[in-house]
């Protein structure tokens, strides 16, 4: 046997305590938890907040699509940054409709649906944050002939529909829904859109078979069209009444779609630009994909589609768009432009951003979370999500002799490379110091076709080692799989491989190993300073004093992770779990025990 070593450095990481984890069962169909899908829902949208400051005349549908994003999260996640910031948009905006919605112009509309949610949220329910919006939706409905023939383009479902069904709900007046569906039906007919065979949309009727097709001769059905489409119908679906006559013609449409697009997706979790035609400008795009998971999801939620059939389809999205196209400063890539077709704004890349992409990924994420377990964390308990560790050394029991599938080729983030070994061998990653890791994602070569047998066992000396997974891969996907371990102190982890359900070989494409990254000064414990804690050790409420209102203090679990960020003095920690804390206020650290 071969014992093959390479050695990657790029930067320091930062170390700290854990505790063991249990073995767990984990793959790609594995269920995030709450707080990770919060923790990463948290990290693109502080990203977007922190680099668009809010000013007037962003009514426009690029950023009012954002917005309804914007809103859900706030819904399953009531921070009030968000509340305050949305607040904001529609202040500085005078509460006012986008160019040309007075015209039927529905992309000048779309703003409305976040003022008539913040209008809900308002405990005095001033009038004036939804007057320009119903008296818009109200001049539709009080003149059909002109307006009849408004949504003559799919991205207008969801820019308006959800308007109609907003109003219909808050005023309980079925004159709103009645309108909705007219527009809708004539529509749908009127132009074409729907493909009753494909149960897919064309963008509007320039892009019909008869007048469009692919390079490849075939239909062109764009995608972020469709996600609106889908986005439109569980939004109007979350407003109708559950015994409303027309909730059969949109579940029906819901589960028609839903079918469509799980035949179409790809296998590292996205959908193309054309759901049509695969090998049409071929690659992922997050702002369709986020939309599909939207629906997808609502519709597991509610009851509407088969979970078992559809959870996989909407995990495998989730995290295709968590590994691929969230970058780790929270940027969200691969979202096409602004257009109508899969040639808009091309080419598309990791860096390519937009408004809406960022709006359509806290949508999917406000019903991914749903799904998700464990228990939801409180305002302000989020911690940082884990980051790649890149201080790494990689050995092997072998490899495929004769050949140039060693070891080192799993970090080279080359998936056209791979460590190839046969029968039960192992690979070993030495992190160089020991750190507390969250999770480790595999991408197995040919893992669409096959399933691989393989554990996971971490070590702090090399010597003794603790098993955290054994297990299968998911077999339906050669690019990431996540495997949830931690949080875990560890320097090494070995991957000990057992073949596959084909054949005998081990075959890994790429691991990334994910830490959790804190201040290393959590460590320091300092007494020279006048600020006091106490009680210590404390039950239910900790008090701080000698530091001025208004400085964060932040409290760290004995694994390092935040826990708390917080400008109180009284600080209730009666829902914390028994320990050891970290308190850290101004430049001193204090060790705190919850009783």
């Amino acid at each position: 046997m071969k014992l093959h070593e390479c050695i990657m450095r790029t930067r320091l990481l930062v170390s700290f305590c854990c505790v063991p984890i249990l073995s767990v069962s984990a793959t790609i169909s594995q269920l995030p938890t709450k707080m990770e899908v919060l923790q990463q829902m948290a990290l693109v949208n502080n990203y977007y907040m922190t680099n668009n400051a809010i000013s007037a005349g962003t009514n426009d549908w690029v950023k009012s699509a954002y917005f309804t994003g914007c809103m859900e999260f706030y819904k399953v996640y009531q921070d009030q940054k968000l509340l305050d910031y949305m607040t904001l948009w529609a202040e500085k905006n005078k509460w006012a409709l986008g160019v040309n919605a007075d015209k039927h112009g529905a992309d000048g509309q779309v703003c409305g649906q976040t003022y008539i949610d913040l209008y809900r949220l308002d405990k005095n329910k001033q009038e004036y944050k939804i007057q320009a919006i119903k008296e818009c939706v109200d001049n539709l409905i009080a003149n059909p002939q002109e307006s009849i023939d408004d949504w003559w383009w799919v991205d207008s479902y969801f820019m308006a529909m959800p308007l109609f069904s907003k109003l219909g709900d808050l005023y309980k007046d079925n004159v709103y829904f009645e309108r909705m569906h007219a527009m809708h039906t004539y529509s749908k007919a009127r132009w074409k859109l729907y493909d009753e065979t494909d149960h897919i949309w064309f963008r509007d009727s320039t892009q019909v078979p008869a007048r469009s097709l692919s390079p490849n001769k075939k239909k062109v059905c764009w995608s972020r069209g469709n996600g609106w489409a889908v986005a439109a119908c569980v939004r109007v679906l979350n407003d109708l009444p559950a015994d409303h006559s027309y909730r059969v013609e949109y579940v029906q449409l819901l589960t028609e779609m839903a079918a469509a697009l799980k035949a179409c997706q790809r296998e590292d979790g996205f959908w193309n630009r054309n759901l049509a035609d695969p090998e049409h400008l071929a690659g992922p795009e997050t702002s369709g994909t986020a939309l599909f998971v939207y629906g997808l999801s609502w519709g597991i939620n509610h009851g509407v589609l088969d979970r078992e059939f559809y959870l996989p389809v909407v995990l495998k999205a989730w995290n295709g768009m968590t590994t691929i196209a969230v970058h780790k400063n929270g940027l969200l890539g691969y979202v096409q432009g602004p257009g109508f077709k899969p040639e808009s704004n091309y080419p598309l890349n990791a860096e390519s951003t937009w408004d809406y992409g960022v709006g359509a990924f806290l949508l999917a994420g406000s019903e991914v979370v749903k799904l998700a377990e464990g228990e939801m964390p409180e305002v302000g308990d989020l911690p940082e999500p884990p980051v790649e560790a890149v201080n790494i050394n990689v050995t092997a029991s072998t490899y495929e002799t004769g050949t140039t599938n060693t070891p080192e080729k799993t970090l080279d983030r080359d998936f056209n490379t791979r460590w190839s070994a046969e029968g039960e061998q192992w690979i070993k990653y030495d992190l160089l110091s020991e750190e507390t890791i969250a999770t480790v994602d595999i991408a197995f070569w040919d893992g669409h076709k096959r399933k691989f047998n393989f554990s996971i066992e971490l070590s702090t000396d090399d010597e003794n080692w603790t098993e955290v997974f054994n297990g299968q891969s998911g077999g339906n996907t050669d690019r990431w799989e996540t495997f949830y371990i931690g949080p875990c102190k560890a320097r090494y982890v070995r991957i000990s491989g057992k073949g596959n359900t084909k054949n005998k070989w081990n075959s890994i494409l790429e691991t990334r190993i994910n830490i959790i990254d804190v201040p290393t000064d959590i460590n320091r414990i300092e007494s020279q300073t006048a600020v006091t804690i106490y009680p210590n050790p404390a039950s239910d409420v900790l008090n701080i004093e000698g530091t001025d209102n208004g400085e964060t203090i932040c409290i760290y679990n004995d694994l390092g992770v935040k826990v708390m960020e917080t400008w109180n003095r009284t600080i209730d920690i009666s829902s914390f779990s028994t320990g050891i804390y970290f308190v850290k206020v101004q430049n001193a650290v204090f060790k705190v025990i919850k009783q």
